[in-house]
């Protein structure tokens, strides 16, 4: 257990055996309990080190929820946007393939499911067709809307809100949420040559809708 949530949490590459034999003894002291395990990992200065960041491929889910966190929305209560966008990027919430779960790993990421997740993020930055949907996707949205959910996808506003309005406040954005730090200098200059001096909204959702559909984006 130790090594998969090592797997699972920080790196596919193994670490060194003295280190994983550490957390194990310290997992038996706590009479090898899953919250002790977790507590252990999660506190621990691993699992914070810049050498474990970057070197993981998002799962889906994580790719989904964590996209959606940082633009602050809500999932949209509607299976063609929700539950087809995972199924479509290689995880079925709920169904994994085995006892085992899914693979993981380089698995996540091939034509047809990075297709998915450029899809997916489209779709964020796009609005709902409301005359088009059915009498039960309709309930689904005014029920959460009657609830107080609105933000289900990214609004002209809410961006610029998030990002501000200037370049510099634009790559902050996208430096501190999108992106794992350092940036590469040349990649910097490419993204505030496109937004330029004093860049439109399109200009500030084209830049950051590029970075998130980029290589670096599917890591964690």
């Amino acid at each position: 257990l130790p090594s998969e949530a090592i797997r699972f949490y920080l790196t596919e590459t193994p670490i060194p055996g003295n280190k994983m034999k550490l957390l194990g003894d310290l997992w038996a002291e706590e009479d090898f309990r899953l919250d002790a395990l977790r507590r252990r990992l999660f506190s621990s200065r691993a699992f914070y080190a810049a050498d474990f960041r970057g070197n993981r491929i998002k799962s889906p889910l994580e790719f989904y929820l964590g996209t959606l966190q940082r633009f602050a929305l809500s999932p949209i209560p509607i299976p063609n946007y929700s539950s087809r966008p995972l199924r479509s990027m290689g995880q079925d919430l709920f169904e994994p393939p085995n006892v085992r779960g899914w693979i993981g790993g380089e698995a996540w990421i091939n034509a047809g499911k990075l297709s998915a997740r450029r899809q997916f993020l489209n779709l964020l930055f796009s609005s709902l067709p409301e005359r088009r949907l059915n009498a039960d996707d309709q309930m689904r949205l005014d029920r959460e809307r009657n609830r107080g959910t609105e933000k289900f996808l990214v609004r002209k506003d809410s961006l610029l809100r998030l990002s501000g309005g200037s370049p510099e406040e634009v790559l902050s954005f996208i430096e501190r949420n999108l992106l794992i730090p350092p940036i590469d200098e040349s990649y910097r200059e490419i993204l505030l040559n496109h937004l330029g001096p004093d860049p439109s909204v399109e200009k500030i959702r084209s830049a950051v809708l590029t970075v998130l559909q980029s290589p670096q984006y599917q890591l964690c």
